[in-house]
C-alpha cells in the first residue's frame, strides 16, 4: 500500500507564550511522542515569524507530521498506548486549534545534484538526514476554490532555490473531501536554513509573490522543522 503521512495543524494556547508552546511541545509532548508505535517518521514544524509573509502566517503556530505504512497503522493510533496515555491527555495542556489530514505525497524535488553546478555544498543535503531544516508551508483547503496548481509546479520550486519541493495531496479512503474546509492540498518547499530561504526568494521576488498572495482558503507560513525520527 502507498504510505501515508498524517499532517496536524495546531494553534497554541492563549494564555502561554510562544516560548512556552514551543518549548512544551518539543519536550514533554515531542519526547513522548517518540514511543508511539508504527511510525516511520515524526517531524515537529515550529512557525517563525517573516517579514516575508503577511500577517495571517500567525494563524497556525506548528504542523506536525508523521510518516506510516499503511491504514491498518493509522487505524492503530487511536488505541496506541504512548498516544493514549500522553499525548492525548496532555493536548488540551498547550494546543487550543487542531486539524487533521490524511495526506499522500508526491516528490517533485528530493534535492539538488551535483551537475547542477553549486558549490556550496546543497547537493549533499537531504531533508530526511537533517535535525533541523526551514520550510514554507502552505495549507489549501476547500473554501477558496480556486485554482492553486502552478501548470509548471516544478518551475516554483527552480525559481526560488528551493532544495526541496513537495505537493501532498488528500488520501482517499482516509481523508473526506466534502466538508467546506477539508484541506485538498499541502504544498511543502524545503530550504537548509534561514539564510538560504531569503537568498532563494530574492533570485525571484515575482514567483514569491505570487505564490504567496493572499487568497481565500490558502494559508502560507514559515517553519523550522525539527525531525525526532
Amino acid at each position: 500500500m502507498t504510505p501515508i503521512k498524517m499532517f496536524v495543524t495546531i494553534r497554541s494556547k492563549p494564555h502561554l507564550s510562544k516560548q512556552q508552546f514551543h518549548d512544551h511541545w518539543r519536550h514533554p509532548h515531542g519526547t513522548w511522542g517518540r514511543g508511539i508505535r508504527n511510525l516511520t517518521s515524526y517531524v515537529q514544524s515550529h512557525r517563525m515569524d517573516t517579514p516575508h509573509l503577511r500577517a495571517a502566517q500567525a494563524e497556525l503556530d506548528g504542523v506536525v507530521e508523521v510518516g506510516l505504512e499503511n491504514a491498518e497503522d493509522v487505524a492503530g493510533l487511536s488505541t496506541d498506548k504512548a498516544y493514549r496515555e500522553y499525548l492525548q491527555a496532555d493536548e488540551p495542556n498547550f494546543v487550543e486549534n487542531i486539524g487533521l489530514s490524511f495526506m499522500n505525497e508526491d516528490v517533485l524535488r528530493s534535492g539538488e545534484r551535483p551537475t547542477e553546478g553549486h558549490s556550496d555544498g546543497r547537493w549533499l543535503w537531504r531533508e530526511s538526514e537533517q535535525p533541523v531544516s526551514i520550510k514554507l508551508i502552505q495549507v489549501i483547503t476547500n473554501v477558496g476554490r480556486e485554482p492553486w496548481k502552478s501548470d509548471d509546479e516544478r518551475a516554483i520550486g527552480q525559481a526560488l532555490a528551493a532544495t526541496r519541493h513537495v505537493i501532498a495531496t488528500p488520501d482517499p479512503a482516509l481523508h473526506p473531501m466534502n466538508e467546506p474546509s477539508a484541506i485538498v492540498a499541502i504544498r511543502q518547499l524545503w530550504w537548509p536554513t534561514y539564510t538560504a530561504f531569503e537568498t532563494g526568494i530574492s533570485q525571484s521576488q515575482t514567483v514569491w509573490q505570487e505564490l504567496t498572495a493572499q487568497a481565500a482558503g490558502r494559508y502560507s507560513g514559515l517553519f523550522q522543522a525539527e525531525r525526532f525520527f
